[in-house]
This record gives C-alpha cells, sequence and structure tokens, in this order.
C-alpha cells in the first residue's frame, strides 16, 4: 500500500471519504490515518443518514428538505414530534 503497509489476500482495508476537492476514490483514505476532523460528515449524512432515514419515516410523509431541516411538516418542532 502507498502509506507503507504490507498487506496479503484477505486482509481488509477500513476507509472513510475526507473533506477535500475530487472524486470519491481520491478523497478516501485509511481509517487509521484521518483526524476525525477530516471526515466529510455531510457526504456521510447525505450519502447514508438521510437515504436510510427517509426510508423509515416515509411512512410519515417526511421529505428530504424536511427531515434536513429537522421540522416535521408546517411545524416549528423538532424531529422527535414525530414520535
Amino acid at each position: 500500500m502507498a502509506k507503507g503497509w504490507k498487506l496479503s489476500y484477505g486482509d481488509k482495508v477500513g476507509y472513510v471519504i475526507v473533506k477535500g476537492p475530487g472524486k470519491l476514490y481520491q478523497r478516501a483514505e485509511p481509517y487509521l490515518t484521518v483526524s476525525p476532523s477530516d471526515v466529510d460528515l455531510d457526504y456521510y449524512v447525505e450519502n447514508q443518514v438521510v437515504p436510510a432515514a427517509r426510508r423509515i419515516l416515509q411512512i410519515f410523509k417526511v421529505n428530504k428538505s424536511q427531515l434536513l431541516s429537522g421540522l416535521p411538516p408546517n411545524k416549528k418542532e423538532g424531529l422527535l414530534k414525530y414520535f
């Protein structure tokens, strides 16, 4: 591996997406080498958290913009209002 680790067949390398320009594969870094402040949280929210939450909350007719703003339809209260 370019960072100096020896890998063998069957080894698994965990990675995270870091902030910055470039294609997704260019922003993937082994998680052991990344500071938590460098992780692209927006990427994970948009591509992992929101899609999963939308599937769960679709029964309440929550759309993506409502989910991201944390507000139920026509309300000025938090997301916990649904429960």
